[in-house]
């Protein structure tokens, strides 16, 4: 598994400056995308080109520019690399990508600020009656670490937060992260990492220590 951390132009201005060269990772379907109205759509974007530009880089020969394929419920994938799995969050000014051999999910937040009825909505009963006992100097803390390690669970099952976010519980005792729910054996890690926390969920409990940084630069010029 590898994970990479890419930070989005300052402005719209510098993204666009460089339409022509990243065109060349995008299908003629997505290059209408070229033009971002906000920080988030541009995001989104650079998350579709920077995803190709790993693959590409690491797997020169099987990787072919195509569309993005769709598993049953929805979580993207590339038909030519079957035996490949990724998974894209992005927030923000950022872009976290994983790449594995085995399913996974990622999520990637900046601390968000503790909202009792957020919490209430999606969060489970044991997760949200755990909040209320964590110090208020605490709660942002650990309501962003919670909502981060629930999204890449769902991430990595594809079934998304409105289907049952609220249906499973995720516990951090001592720093050992586990889940409550669900019958599926899955392993999690969580990164502090530029102020950001980093959550990947996988099948394997096997995760890399560090994590990758990729620059716009980086991408503009080896594109």
């Amino acid at each position: 598994m590898q994970i990479y951390l890419l930070e989005i132009p300052q402005t719209l201005e510098v993204f666009c400056a460089n339409n022509d060269v990243l065109a060349k990772y995008l299908t003629d379907d997505e290059k209408h995308l070229l033009e971002p109205k906000n920080s988030a759509q541009m995001a989104s974007i650079l998350g579709k080109i920077a995803i190709r530009y790993l693959l590409k880089k690491c797997f020169p020969n099987e990787y072919t520019l195509q569309p993005f394929s769709k598993a049953q419920l929805g979580k993207p994938y590339f038909a030519s690399l079957p035996n490949c799995y990724f998974n894209i969050s992005h927030t923000k000014r950022w872009v976290a990508i994983a790449i594995s051999d085995q399913e996974v999910g990622i999520d990637v937040e900046g601390i968000r600020s503790y909202k009792k009825e957020v919490a209430k909505r999606f969060f489970s009963s044991a997760e949200y009656l755990y909040l209320k006992t964590v110090p208020l100097d605490k709660q942002d803390e650990i309501f962003t670490r919670l909502w981060t390690l629930k999204e890449c669970y769902v991430k990595y099952t594809g079934t998304g937060i409105a289907n049952n976010f609220s249906n499973f519980a995720i516990s951090i005792k001592n720093e050992v992260i586990d889940i409550e729910g669900n019958e599926e054996s899955v392993f999690f890690k969580q990164y502090d990492y530029k102020g950001l926390f980093i959550s990947i969920c996988s099948v394997k409990n096997v995760f890399p220590k560090i994590i990758n940084d990729l620059s716009f630069e980086e991408l503009i010029t080896v594109l």
